[in-house]
């Protein structure tokens, strides 16, 4: 029961109020197509619904398997968000990154990123381990999609993966 009592200085001065002016929030929406694979089923659902009233065409698995189903009936993302560090989360990634080298990741484990999703580059992808603010998660997926080294379009054909060599003649 400690009360405190505090005197300031009367003044004779008016008071003075600074307005900082408030800058237009960037722009969130999109329109690539975000594959997200996520076991939980509520949290899933929520962030595909988030994501696709921004705007982007979403396409949701509850495992890596159940997403290669998807992607070998020709499903091409320019994003993935997958949670599962396991070994068919790791193949998913590299099928997908093969078909589009320009692919964004984002991770959700709570482990630091595999090494089996290492084939993505590091600059194209995020680790946003749960529990994760969705505006964050918003704000993340937009940046990974605006990112240096703009990904290739999901209509192009593939690139094949690997290093590059010209003939001499």
């Amino acid at each position: 029961g400690t009360t405190f009592e505090i005197y300031l200085p009367e003044t004779s001065e008016p008071e003075q109020s600074i307005l900082t002016p408030l800058g237009t929030l960037p722009g969130m929406r999109g329109s690539e197509h975000l594959l997200i694979v996520e076991a939980d089923e509520v949290l899933r659902r929520m962030i595909a619904g988030i994501l696709a009233t921004d705007g982007y065409k979403v396409t949701d698995a509850p495992t890596a398997a159940a997403a290669a189903a998807m992607v070998a009936q020709g499903l091409r993302p320019q994003l993935v968000m997958i949670q599962s560090c396991s070994k068919d989360g790791g193949k998913l990634v590299k099928e997908l990154h093969v078909a589009n080298p320009g692919l964004r990741l984002i991770c959700t484990s709570t482990h630091a990123l595999p090494v089996s999703l290492h084939t993505v580059p590091l600059s194209a992808t995020m680790h946003l381990p749960k529990p994760f603010a969705l505006s964050t998660l918003v704000r993340g997926v937009r940046q990974l999609l605006d990112a240096a080294g703009a990904w290739a379009r999901s209509d192009e054909p593939a690139r094949p993966a690997g290093p590059h060599r010209r003939r001499r003649r």
